[in-house]
Protein backbone atom coordinates (compact mmCIF):
# COMPACT_ATOMS: atom_id res chain seq x y z
CA UNK A 1 0.00 0.00 0.00
CA UNK A 2 1.00 3.64 -0.97
CA UNK A 3 0.52 6.69 0.32
CA UNK A 4 -2.94 7.97 0.52
CA UNK A 5 -4.46 5.08 -0.64
CA UNK A 6 -7.05 4.09 1.70
CA UNK A 7 -10.89 2.10 2.09
CA UNK A 8 -13.91 3.51 3.93
CA UNK A 9 -16.34 2.04 5.99
CA UNK A 10 -18.28 0.40 3.08
CA UNK A 11 -15.20 -1.28 1.89
CA UNK A 12 -14.34 0.96 -1.04
CA UNK A 13 -10.86 1.36 -2.25
CA UNK A 14 -9.38 4.58 -3.35
CA UNK A 15 -6.75 3.84 -6.05
CA UNK A 16 -6.22 7.56 -6.37
CA UNK A 17 -4.55 8.73 -2.69
CA UNK A 18 -4.98 11.67 -1.09
CA UNK A 19 -1.89 13.81 0.17
CA UNK A 20 -1.75 16.74 2.81
CA UNK A 21 0.81 18.85 3.25
CA UNK A 22 1.74 19.85 6.86
CA UNK A 23 4.81 20.77 8.47
CA UNK A 24 6.15 20.59 11.95
CA UNK A 25 6.66 23.53 13.69
CA UNK A 26 10.85 23.07 15.38
CA UNK A 27 10.95 23.38 19.30
CA UNK A 28 12.11 26.48 20.88
CA UNK A 29 15.21 25.12 21.47
CA UNK A 30 15.67 24.08 17.47
CA UNK A 31 15.02 27.90 15.98
CA UNK A 32 17.65 30.33 14.96
CA UNK A 33 16.65 33.19 17.29
CA UNK A 34 17.39 30.55 20.24
CA UNK A 35 21.37 29.54 18.90
CA UNK A 36 21.70 33.40 18.26
CA UNK A 37 20.62 34.25 21.84
CA UNK A 38 22.80 31.39 22.83
CA UNK A 39 25.75 32.86 21.07
CA UNK A 40 25.42 36.30 22.41
CA UNK A 41 24.96 34.62 26.00
CA UNK A 42 28.37 32.17 25.09
CA UNK A 43 29.53 35.45 24.28
CA UNK A 44 28.80 37.52 27.07
CA UNK A 45 30.05 34.57 29.99
CA UNK A 46 33.80 35.28 28.18
CA UNK A 47 33.53 39.00 28.40
CA UNK A 48 32.60 38.85 32.00
CA UNK A 49 35.42 35.85 32.93
CA UNK A 50 38.02 37.84 30.99
CA UNK A 51 37.03 41.29 32.57
CA UNK A 52 36.88 39.10 36.33
CA UNK A 53 40.39 37.61 35.61
CA UNK A 54 41.95 41.16 34.80
CA UNK A 55 40.64 42.56 38.39
CA UNK A 56 41.91 39.62 39.76
CA UNK A 57 45.17 40.23 38.10
CA UNK A 58 45.34 43.97 38.73
CA UNK A 59 44.32 43.32 42.19
CA UNK A 60 46.77 40.95 42.51
CA UNK A 61 49.71 43.35 41.00
CA UNK A 62 48.41 46.00 43.33
CA UNK A 63 48.54 43.66 46.77
CA UNK A 64 52.42 43.38 45.37
CA UNK A 65 53.32 47.10 44.63
CA UNK A 66 51.56 48.13 47.83
CA UNK A 67 53.73 45.18 49.86
CA UNK A 68 56.85 46.74 47.98
CA UNK A 69 55.98 50.21 48.68
CA UNK A 70 55.16 49.54 52.22
CA UNK A 71 58.76 48.14 52.99
CA UNK A 72 60.87 50.35 50.74
CA UNK A 73 58.81 53.32 53.54
CA UNK A 74 59.67 51.17 56.52
CA UNK A 75 63.22 50.96 55.37
CA UNK A 76 63.48 54.27 54.35
CA UNK A 77 62.27 55.55 57.85
CA UNK A 78 64.57 53.30 59.49
CA UNK A 79 67.28 55.03 57.24
CA UNK A 80 66.09 58.04 58.29
CA UNK A 81 65.94 57.77 61.69
CA UNK A 82 69.16 56.14 62.22
CA UNK A 83 70.94 58.33 60.17
CA UNK A 84 69.48 61.62 61.88
CA UNK A 85 70.35 59.81 64.68
CA UNK A 86 73.86 59.48 64.49
CA UNK A 87 73.81 63.51 62.48
CA UNK A 88 71.84 64.58 66.01
CA UNK A 89 74.58 62.59 68.91
CA UNK A 90 77.72 64.16 65.96
CA UNK A 91 76.60 67.50 66.13
CA UNK A 92 76.38 66.47 70.42
CA UNK A 93 80.05 65.44 69.87
CA UNK A 94 81.27 68.48 67.75
CA UNK A 95 79.69 71.46 69.83
CA UNK A 96 81.33 69.57 73.13
CA UNK A 97 84.86 70.27 70.99
CA UNK A 98 84.22 73.50 69.96
CA UNK A 99 83.02 74.68 73.31
CA UNK A 100 86.71 73.46 74.53
CA UNK A 101 88.63 74.18 71.12
CA UNK A 102 91.72 75.35 72.88
CA UNK A 103 92.26 71.56 73.83
CA UNK A 104 94.12 70.00 70.90
CA UNK A 105 93.63 66.14 72.16
CA UNK A 106 89.58 66.85 72.89
CA UNK A 107 89.30 67.74 69.81
CA UNK A 108 91.46 65.30 67.53
CA UNK A 109 89.24 62.22 69.93
CA UNK A 110 86.02 64.80 68.68
CA UNK A 111 86.86 64.24 64.95
CA UNK A 112 87.75 60.58 65.39
CA UNK A 113 84.51 60.04 66.89
CA UNK A 114 82.63 62.07 64.49
CA UNK A 115 84.80 60.25 61.08
CA UNK A 116 84.09 56.77 63.51
CA UNK A 117 80.38 57.19 63.80
CA UNK A 118 79.83 58.95 59.98
CA UNK A 119 81.63 55.94 58.48
CA UNK A 120 79.18 53.25 60.24
CA UNK A 121 76.51 55.35 59.55
CA UNK A 122 77.32 55.46 55.86
CA UNK A 123 78.52 51.67 55.96
CA UNK A 124 75.16 50.95 57.94
CA UNK A 125 72.81 52.53 55.46
CA UNK A 126 74.27 51.26 52.54
CA UNK A 127 74.20 47.59 53.49
CA UNK A 128 70.30 48.27 54.54
CA UNK A 129 69.80 49.83 50.64
CA UNK A 130 71.88 46.95 49.33
CA UNK A 131 70.03 44.26 50.94
CA UNK A 132 66.57 45.67 49.94
CA UNK A 133 67.45 46.67 46.45
CA UNK A 134 67.17 50.28 46.89
CA UNK A 135 70.76 50.90 45.85
CA UNK A 136 73.45 49.36 43.17
CA UNK A 137 76.98 49.45 42.29
CA UNK A 138 76.58 52.47 40.25
CA UNK A 139 74.77 54.04 43.08
CA UNK A 140 76.96 52.70 45.95
CA UNK A 141 80.87 54.49 44.69
CA UNK A 142 80.11 57.81 44.75
CA UNK A 143 78.49 57.95 48.18
CA UNK A 144 81.45 55.54 49.35
CA UNK A 145 84.27 58.24 47.36
CA UNK A 146 82.71 61.08 49.51
CA UNK A 147 82.18 59.40 52.22
CA UNK A 148 86.37 58.96 52.46
CA UNK A 149 86.44 55.45 51.41
CA UNK A 150 87.23 54.04 48.29
CA UNK A 151 85.78 50.55 47.59
CA UNK A 152 86.97 49.80 44.21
Amino acid sequence: MGPGIACNNDGVWNDVGAILDFSVAPAWYQTNWFIVVCLFAGLLVLITAYRLRVRQIARAMSARFDERLAERTRVAREIHDTFLQTVQGSKMVADHALKYSADHARMVRAMEQLSTWLEQATEDRLFVMKSTGLVTRRFEIPVRTQAGTDWR
